[in-house]
């Protein structure tokens, strides 16, 4: 399969020095999906899974948005655009975020990406 792909300034220092760029994209791209595959999202129930992903449904971060250790903050800023839940404990849901690894926290956003209505959090402009 032939892609065209535009990668970010940012992404340079991973693939500049490599003889071919597309065997070391898909060296990088293997690893990622190694990483996600292994990092489970154990920490929710059900319901709160339900809830994360109703009230990111309409959260679009960037590509180069902060992600690792924001997490809660984005949720903080999106919860009050998402339906409220009763049976969710809103404080305990946040530490549960707070606590999550970097490993964790990209997994989570694929995971949302992957499971949310809008597909994908970002289209290039």
């Amino acid at each position: 399969m032939r892609l065209t792909i535009y990668l970010p300034p940012s992404i340079a220092p991973y693939i500049e020095k490599a003889a071919s760029r597309s065997a070391r994209i898909a060296t990088v791209l293997h690893r990622y999906r190694a990483i996600m595959a292994a990092t489970p999202l154990a920490a929710f129930t059900n319901t709160e899974q339900a809830h994360l992903l109703a009230t990111f449904a309409a959260w679009t971060p960037r590509p180069d948005d902060r992600l690792i250790g924001t997490l809660s903050a984005h949720y903080r800023e999106q919860r009050h655009q998402g339906p409220r839940q009763a049976d969710i404990e809103e404080g305990g849901l946040i530490a549960k975020l707070d606590a999550l690894t970097p490993a964790e926290q990209i997994a989570l956003v694929e995971w949302i990406e992957q499971h949310r209505k809008l597909e994908p959090l970002h289209r290039p402009t």
